[in-house]
């Protein structure tokens, strides 16, 4: 059970390593409710209400990371099925805490640095100081 705002520290480990945002959290967790159902991504996304191909990409990276499992016979399905039980323990967790907990969840998504942001604008940052250093070498001449 959660209590007050706290997340359970395995949750928040889940969270940085396994779901990046809450649109990969919401089909997660609509895989697991269907259990040994086999859902295509065509499927989730009628039900999320979502466009097909950028579900499709999100099922790929759950499969990849031993969340669900994929099957290609006939077209690509996937249904709820960990590659082991402690990343269905912690998973069945988040699933509690994400119930309790919504926004505190979501807001813990969204709060972390974004890798790929956080070097888009280093790249800037860095580029900046290139700028400045060639502008004060110019100077000093």
């Amino acid at each position: 059970m959660v209590v007050g705002n706290h997340i359970p520290e395995e949750v928040l480990s889940f969270l940085s390593a396994y779901i990046d945002s809450a649109f990969r959290l919401d089909i997660l967790l609509l895989l697991m409710s269907r259990g040994e159902r086999w859902l295509t991504a065509e499927d989730v996304a009628r039900e999320l209400r979502l466009f097909p191909e950028p579900v499709a990409r999100e099922l790929q990276a759950l499969s990849e990371h031993g969340l669900i499992e994929r099957s290609t016979e006939p077209a690509p399905t996937f249904r709820y099925r960990p590659s082991n039980m402690e990343l269905d323990r912690v998973a069945r967790l988040l699933e509690r805490t994400y119930t309790e907990r919504r926004t505190t969840v979501v807001t813990l998504i969204y709060s972390r640095p974004n890798d790929k942001l956080r070097g888009f604008a280093d790249a800037f940052k860095l580029r900046g100081e290139t700028v400045k250093n060639d502008k004060k070498t110019r100077d000093d001449k």
